[in-house]
């Protein structure tokens, strides 16, 4: 496994090739480092890791029911690894995957990977391209993916955050969130949606306005779609101690917000949370087959944009 440093002043990315993650990101607050994102301690870990830490997840990012989706009119089945649904692309998907580097410098990294056809069921081959950038006090990830075939296509980041430092012994609960989520896709308990998107508007998972999320017990175990209708989707994290935040925007029409409740192991739960841009859980059944499907010989291109903030 090699790993790559982006670099500027103030904050250092780590990257791998092994899932062409994020395994750590250090940001200097007050003339000290803080560690913003949960990694495993030892490289190797990263080869048994079952949270998706850092990584690309995908093809498609989120749950597929039943592993079934129809493509180009015909029901394509997916390989299941999630009771009986498919999860962020399945078994040995692309969060297992040795990435090729093709650019490299202190502040670009580029990585490729090509899955091949019928690979955990996804027509194809499917090729993926994932570019990491900083830029000012940005890091810019964008993914373009592309197919001979019409496939099911739709990758995130996952990286889990924690802005009070991964290494602090605070809870990632201990940090505010804010949003312009329009709308909460309610879901069944397979984690599928089992009703059309309600307005967050006087709901439990009402955004709009800055939330610390150890101040509801339900916020501990949230792993919820959210859509913004209409608007560039933009979320921002602060620390508890207000010295850091952190703003995720995307153009993607949706994100999975999950707050660690699974997490084990070496870690805490919810340690750490997600914003995890895509299209959502069953997204190419639920909008007809416009979201989530990758038609043949054209360019699915989707980014995300992690700003930092200090006090």
């Amino acid at each position: 496994m090699q790993t790559y440093h982006l670099v500027s002043p103030g904050m250092q990315v780590t990257i791998a090739d092994y899932g062409a993650r994020i395994i750590d990101w250090v940001v200097q607050v007050d003339g000290q480092p803080r560690h913003i994102v949960l990694g495993h301690k030892v490289l190797q870990e990263y080869y048994s890791d079952p949270f998706y830490l850092g990584c690309v997840a995908g093809p498609f990012a989120n749950r597929i029911g039943n592993g079934q989706v129809e493509v180009d009119k015909q029901v394509i089945q997916l390989s299941i690894n999630d009771g009986c649904n498919h999860l962020h692309g399945g078994p040995n998907a692309l969060d297992r995957q040795t990435w090729e580097v093709s650019e490299q410098s202190d502040t670009e990294l580029t990585l490729h990977w090509q899955g091949e056809d019928g690979w955990n069921g996804y027509p194809g081959p499917i090729n993926f391209t994932v570019k990491y950038a900083i830029i000012g006090n940005a890091l810019y990830m964008t993914m373009n993916s592309q197919s001979p075939k019409a496939t099911v296509c739709g990758p995130t980041g996952h990286s889990y955050f924690n802005l009070n430092g991964a290494d602090s012994g605070l809870s990632g609960l201990a940090q505010t969130i804010v949003s312009n989520a329009t709308h909460f896709v309610p879901k069944d308990e397979d984690g599928l949606p089992k009703d059309k998107p309600k307005a967050v508007d006087q709901s439990l998972f009402d955004f709009s306005k800055p939330v610390r999320l150890d101040q509801h017990s339900a916020w501990a175990i949230l792993d919820h779609n959210f859509i913004f209708a209409d608007t560039v989707q933009q979320t921002r994290i602060t620390s508890a101690d207000e010295k850091l935040a952190l703003t995720v925007t995307s153009d993607y029409p949706a994100a999975q917000f999950y707050t660690g409740f699974y997490l084990g192991d070496q870690f805490e739960q919810n340690q750490g949370i997600c914003v995890e841009p895509h299209f959502g859980a069953d997204a190419p059944k639920s909008s007809g087959g416009i979201q989530g499907i990758l038609q043949p010989n054209t360019v699915q291109q989707h980014s995300i944009v992690y700003r930092i903030e200090l006090a």
